[in-house]
């Protein structure tokens, strides 16, 4: 049978072990914390941005706001989003408050190295790729630090919408209504060789139409700046050749 003062010494062992492990976990927890704040700083200095590391930004709501040269855009609500981009309706007050869409890349793409800078020349150089049947890039500029870039805004839906989804007897389809968009598309994606680009995005949701019913070829510019110096086969989007 165990002495009392034995049971009172493992007693004071079991205390002072429960004291170590306290001060152990103290020390842990002091460590981590300066671990972060040290994190933390490293992150804040420009210096890092050149490797590739920058602190990732918050996802901003541009619902309400006047972007663009003297506020000539007027935001009104988002329309779209994609894993890449999030696009606006707003209106245009050069142009009689015309309804256009604006369209931004995502906050957790800007933090990539170059992000920005190929995202503005990229939808700079599109201002110039004009045809009848590619929906064009009408400005480009920055707001809160983000480019974006800003286009003719289409109401007709895009091709799965207009006829991928119909029921059967809701519309014929006809070779006379097959070639009626895909002979203007064809021409439009061939524009864009001759010029040295390949959309290498094309599909349905991709084909736009205006409320006349006439088909253009849409989503240019960030796919491309974004995949710039990747691999290209892994990354659809415009690309020069």
């Amino acid at each position: 049978m165990m002495s009392s003062q034995s049971a009172s010494g493992t007693a004071i062992q079991r205390l002072e072990l429960a004291r170590l492990k306290l001060a152990q976990l103290s020390t842990e927890a002091e460590v981590v914390e300066r671990l972060d704040e040290n994190c933390s700083q490293l992150l804040s200095k420009p210096g890092l941005a050149d490797l590739g590391v920058m602190p990732e930004r918050s996802e901003s709501n541009w619902e309400g706001c006047s972007i663009g040269v003297n506020g000539r855009y007027r935001v009104i609500r988002r329309i779209g989003q994609g894993g890449m981009a999030k696009v606006y309706l707003g209106t245009d007050s050069n142009r009689h408050d015309a309804p256009v869409a604006i369209k931004a890349p995502l906050a957790k793409l800007i933090c990539r190295r170059g992000v920005r800078e190929r995202l503005g020349r990229e939808f700079r150089a599109l201002i110039d790729l004009e045809h009848p049947h590619i929906c064009r890039v009408i400005d480009a500029g920055l707001h809160d630090d983000v480019p974006f870039m800003v286009m003719p805004y289409l109401s007709g839906g895009n091709l799965t919408e207009r006829y991928l989804k119909l029921r059967v007897n809701e519309e014929p389809r006809t070779i006379d209504g097959l070639f009626a968009w895909l002979r203007p598309v064809a021409t439009a994606i061939d524009f864009m060789h001759r010029r040295h680009y390949i959309h290498r995005d094309i599909k349905p949701q991709n084909i736009l139409f205006d409320a006349d019913g006439n088909p253009y070829v849409g989503d240019l510019g960030i796919v491309r700046a974004i995949g710039d110096g990747t691999d290209r086969e892994s990354n659809p989007g415009l690309t020069t050749l």
